[in-house]
């Protein structure tokens, strides 16, 4: 039961409104927490990759040093061995001490490795040491060379794999020692590393901003829209309110006065006028709520502008003559749009031009393939910054009955449903709307 309350609490609450610095900021913290486990993973594959590698390499070079000496057993008595099993295990050096690492590109499928090292980078050392089982001062490491440019201390910033044999050569026992070190300073690797992490964090610091923008935007949209119900719901309250007081007070008149004839029929003529008028805000509150629900259920046709025009005219001459108002139609333009909603688009724009036009003044309608634009003359400049917003009306009075201050709205609403713009402004002698159709 608390759980249910605490729900409906903070519904009525509204949502909460998502600010973009905020939301961009801890997406970057996202991004940098996630770069560094990223960094960190990748690290150990490199590191994993290298220490395989080396120790296969010590074992493969030290098999090959064992071949060498079964070759050097055969060779002529007076043959320079010592020169042919160094020449021979500086080649087995050069041959098997190679280590690469293939780590996106091998995703990619492309055959060259993002790090290749050799024994002469500089940060990788091959020792071999072929010594006998029992040193004396004569004869202690007998064949003994060293690869590489550098001496490799060994650290956490060090790797190295050793292989050790035993070799009977010329009826001595020999130990064959192999051992490679490798550092992980070397250029490539912190070139590889650097750059793949570099990467790595721009595209996901894109992505999450992308994605936070996207989040921003919808709960912008969706704030947006609950303000504008409530808005909705609260004018809506406040211009039924106004009516209704009108009506209980003539009907008290009535009631408790004994008012003649002609008094009673004005308190009726007025009971009914705000009956009407209230009857007509909450038909016009439905229809910009059903134009709104309507989203991407339409049914479009060709519509003339011209005919749906001329047809406005006339079904408001009467209030054109009565306030001597000058009509103009020009051009004629074909639209595929809904029926229904593009009528009550241009409805509600010849009906605003109806009650805010000057006396004596004039209306224009200029029809293109691309646009309409609806000119009227007006008495003053009025601001046009909120005016698409339900229950805002150009004139001063918020308490008049005069319009409900729903037809711009509902033609806005239309207008967006059909893939239009309507575009409003307003000069000191002028009132134009503009709907692009295009």
């Amino acid at each position: 039961m608390k759980k249910t309350k605490k729900i409906k609490a903070k519904m009525l609450k509204g949502r909460k409104r998502i600010r973009l610095p905020i939301i961009i900021l801890c997406g970057f913290i996202l991004s940098l927490l996630s770069t560094f486990c990223f960094y960190k993973g990748l690290k150990y594959c490199v590191k994993s990759s290298f220490e395989t590698q080396i120790d296969l390499c010590a074992n493969q070079t030290s098999a090959k040093i064992d071949d060498v000496f079964e070759i050097a057993k055969e060779l002529p008595a007076d043959s320079d061995k010592t020169a042919y099993l160094n020449s021979e295990i500086g080649a087995a050096v050069d041959k098997w001490n190679k280590v690469e690492f293939k780590g996106i590109l091998s995703i990619l499928n492309v055959g060259r490795p993002e790090v290749y090292i050799t024994p002469y980078s500089g940060v990788y050392d091959v020792d071999v040491t072929v010594a006998p089982e029992r040193k004396t001062d004569s004869d202690a490491y007998e064949f003994k060379r060293k690869y590489g440019y550098e001496d490799l201390t060994e650290n956490e910033r060090t790797l190295s794999g050793e292989s050790f044999t035993t070799i009977i050569f010329e009826k001595k026992v020999y130990n064959v020692i192999v051992k490679s070190v490798i550092s992980l300073d070397d250029p490539q690797i912190v070139r590889f590393l650097r750059g793949t992490v570099a990467i790595f964090f721009i595209v996901l610091s894109l992505m999450i901003f992308l994605f936070c923008l996207r989040k921003y935007t919808i709960n912008k949209l969706e704030c947006d829209y609950e303000d504008y119900r409530r808005d909705l719901t609260g004018h809506l309250a406040h211009d039924i309110k106004t009516p209704l007081m009108a009506i209980s007070g003539y009907a008290e008149n009535i009631m408790e006065t004994d008012p003649d004839e002609e008094k009673r029929k004005k308190y009726l003529d007025s009971i009914m006028g705000n009956v009407a008028f209230t009857k007509k805000l909450i038909e016009r509150t439905a229809v910009l709520n059903s134009i709104e629900n309507d989203g991407g259920k339409l049914n479009k046709e060709k519509i003339n502008i011209e005919e749906t025009l001329k047809t406005l005219f006339e079904k408001y001459s009467v209030m054109f003559n009565e306030r001597q108002i000058e009509v103009s139609l020009n051009g004629n333009a074909d639209v595929k749009a809904n029926r229904e909603s593009t009528e009550s688009l241009l409805e509600n724009l010849v009906s605003n031009a109806v009650k805010y036009t000057a006396e004596s003044g004039t209306l224009k309608a200029e029809i293109s393939p691309k646009k309409l634009v609806m000119s009227n003359t007006v008495e003053e400049k009025i601001s046009t910054k909120d005016l698409k917003r339900p229950f805002v009306r150009g004139d001063k009075s918020r308490s008049n009955t005069r319009g409900t201050g729903l037809g711009l709205s509902i033609a806005e609403s239309a207008a967006q449903l059909n893939g239009f713009k309507l575009n409003l402004k307003c000069t000191d002698k002028e009132f134009v709307s503009e709907i692009i159709f295009q």
